[in-house]
């Protein structure tokens, strides 16, 4: 899965990598957590990409809202286009959702060890998203957004069984464009290669949401015990 990441990059080097006309309102965020708002990049009129804020969670349009049913962060590639709540956004509203880095935590008794992962030639990289937008009845509306995820690729299966699925920036323009099928996008949902992602171990202070700081990305030494490659 994927529960907490980070986008502390300049608003400046976020517009030219995705190719927005106009730079967004963004401060760096070093422990983005469910619920709370992330940025993402949307399909705009004609070629234009567009930076939004959305809710981490998805509320599909015609569901009850937030505080109701699950906290929808993380959809699976294998079965998001034949669930309810995310067919319709994985047809016709698809999202880019930025991120320099995300963690995920190893289990082993009673410890989980966190650590941070990204790519080894770039800060700047992208989850493959998906968005909706829920009405309420008193006219108020939220844009929200979850994280799609895959089977795990060599460097990450040590530490959890799911992933979330990055998507190559050749292939942004194939991914948002609302006009392809499922069928079209279906080869974007997998694995990214893992000699291209580098890890390291980061200290607990990322457990909590409270921090938001630039000791939550900061190595640590690698405990023995759980050395990711024994």
């Amino acid at each position: 899965m994927c529960g907490r990441f980070s986008l502390r990059v300049p608003p400046e080097d976020i517009a030219e990598h995705f190719g927005l006309e106009v730079e967004p309102t963004w401060e760096p965020r070093y422990n983005l957590a469910p619920t709370q708002n992330v940025g993402i990049v949307r399909a705009g009129s004609g070629e234009k990409r567009v930076f939004d804020l959305a809710r981490w969670g998805l509320l599909p349009a015609g569901g009850p809202g937030p505080g109701h049913g699950p906290l929808l962060i993380n959809a699976r590639s294998e079965t998001a286009h034949e669930k309810s709540p995310f067919r319709l956004s994985l047809e016709h509203r698809r999202c880019l959702v930025p991120a320099d880095g995300f963690y995920e935590w190893r289990q082993r008794d009673r410890w989980r060890q966190p650590y941070r992962i990204g790519l080894r030639d770039s800060d700047l990289f992208s989850f493959a998203g998906l968005w909706d937008e829920w009405h309420a009845n008193t006219g108020e509306s939220l844009v929200s957004c979850t994280i799609i995820t895959t089977t795990p690729n060599s460097l990450l299966a040590s530490i959890h069984d799911r992933m979330p699925v990055l998507v190559s920036p050749t292939a942004y323009e194939c991914w948002l464009d609302g006009d392809n099928p499922v069928s079209k996008i279906s080869h974007l949902l997998r694995p990214f290669p893992a000699s291209a992602m580098k890890i390291h171990a980061v200290s607990d202070r990322v457990n909590s949401i409270k921090h938001d700081d630039p000791d939550c990305i900061r190595p640590v030494a690698e405990p023995l015990e759980f050395d990711l490659f024994s």
